[in-house]
């Protein structure tokens, strides 16, 4: 029975991944937490930023596989010039200096930053412009020189029931109410997914990756197409039956899923749907 150790257990994406896993009975689960819960056993209480406990904690866990969902994660656009994001790389490098298990980091679409492409692909240059995406592309980066096998997830920004905050929360919640919702005021880059979708899939690749193969150091995760606010834009007019004043044109973005669906798995959804799901979730 392989053991999992998964970090940042008790956050956004942590917590659903955690709740599938646990499903799985084939996997011992241990889950490091920041803060122990008394109620729950299988939880370690470790700062990954602390080399010290890290060691004792993969001394006393010894994993065979780290999910390492564990990370800050900007949650306004200032927040992506954060120094916060240092940590991000402090954690990965005290665990890999300290296990030689199976490690699956979870990073971003941060990395490809800006570029003339529309689709990207996990094999293109990565040209991460803010701090943010910087630490996640210096984690990947580790990774790659790292002997023990690994794979970086890439994922759009997650939504969520359990999230009331965010561009998809904050937009349904004017629409909703009848007000006008608060948009970005100059051209951003950005996608989106459920952090229900993400994690089912984080799931399957954690559970079937053929970690034999060297030059598949990362796989992007997605729905398929192109993503921008002006097409959520529309979609939520649509679903909530209202007209948005809006006119600042953002850039296209899409993850080129290939890879993805080599292995087998696609999402069961899509991003529409998704949206309509949620908004009935949320109680709009």
């Amino acid at each position: 029975m392989p053991r999992v150790l998964l970090t940042g257990s008790n956050g956004f994406l942590g917590s659903r991944l955690s709740e599938l896993i646990e499903r799985e009975k084939s996997i011992d689960l241990i889950k490091s937490v920041r803060k122990t819960d008394s109620e729950v056993s299988s939880s370690i209480k470790c700062d990954l930023t602390n080399i010290v406990e890290v060691k004792n904690m993969l001394d006393e866990v010894k994993p065979d596989i780290i999910l390492n969902a564990a990370a800050f994660v900007p949650k306004a656009q200032s927040d992506y010039e954060s120094s916060q994001s240092d940590a991000n790389v402090v954690m990965v490098e005290n665990i890999i200096e300290n296990s030689d298990a199976i490690f699956i980091n979870i990073s971003s679409m941060a990395v490809y930053g800006v570029s003339d492409r529309v689709l990207h692909s996990e094999d293109e240059e990565a040209r991460p412009e803010t701090a943010y995406g910087k630490s996640k592309n210096n984690i990947e980066n580790l990774l790659r020189c790292n002997i023990s096998p690994s794979l970086s997830i890439r994922i759009p920004g997650l939504f969520g029931p359990e999230r009331k905050s965010g561009l998809v929360y904050n937009t349904f919640k004017a629409l909703h109410f009848e007000r006008p919702p608060v948009l970005p005021e100059q051209p951003l880059l950005w996608a989106g997914m459920d952090v229900r979708d993400a994690a089912d899939l984080i799931v399957k690749v954690m559970l079937t990756w053929d970690f034999s193969i060297i030059d598949r150091k990362c796989v992007n995760i997605s729905y398929p197409g192109l993503f921008s606010i002006n097409s959520f834009v529309e979609i939520a007019e649509k679903l909530f039956d209202k007209k948005i004043s809006y006119n600042i044109v953002h850039p296209l973005f899409g993850f080129d899923l290939h890879m993805l669906n080599a292995v087998g798995f696609m999402p069961e959804t899509d991003f529409s749907s998704a949206l309509l799901r949620v908004k009935y979730d949320y109680g709009f």
